[in-house]
């Protein structure tokens, strides 16, 4: 994953996978940050694994260097290809089945405080809301927000 400085990386073939080799040495000892990082890198992955499998086996990308080569010249592509990863890890990680009803919880606990949906546009609500649920999920914050934005359930103002 060295070659596209990620933590990792889906082999050419689709044969496996690459994960880094410091952070696999380090697994043991990493911190929550580096391990949530890493399991969205994973869950990416497998993301371009079921998605994209069948695309790249069209474009003749065999190994590295011809996936490499295929993403210099495809640059739209690459950005839907990565997007389409994205919300792949995020609804694996972050299923809406699981997320809604503990939204649906929080949300009354903020309506009772903060008055029926007067809190929605409060960013410093947003950010703890997200930080709380990022744990219950092994994800940055960031990703929670991304995921309560797409799913409708608390769209981002921003």
């Amino acid at each position: 994953a060295d070659e596209f400085s990620a933590d990792a990386a889906i082999l050419g073939d689709f044969s496996g996978f690459y994960i880094d080799g410091f952070i696999y040495d380090r697994l043991d000892t990493a911190s929550r940050g580096q391990l949530n990082r890493l399991r969205f890198s994973l869950a990416h992955e497998i993301g371009h694994y079921v998605l994209h499998q069948d695309r790249y086996r069209d474009a003749n990308i065999t190994d590295s260097e011809s996936l490499k080569e295929w993403l210099n010249y495809h640059s739209g592509d690459k950005e839907e290809i990565e997007r389409e990863a994205n919300e792949f890890a995020g609804r694996l990680l972050v299923p809406i089945e699981v997320l809604a009803p503990l939204y649906e919880k929080l949300a009354e606990g903020l309506d009772a405080i903060h008055g029926s949906h007067g809190w929605k546009n409060r960013n410093d609500l947003r950010e703890q809301t997200c930080e709380h649920l990022s744990q219950k999920f092994g994800l940055h914050p960031q990703g929670i927000s991304t995921r309560l934005h797409r799913e409708s359930l608390w769209p981002s103002i921003y």
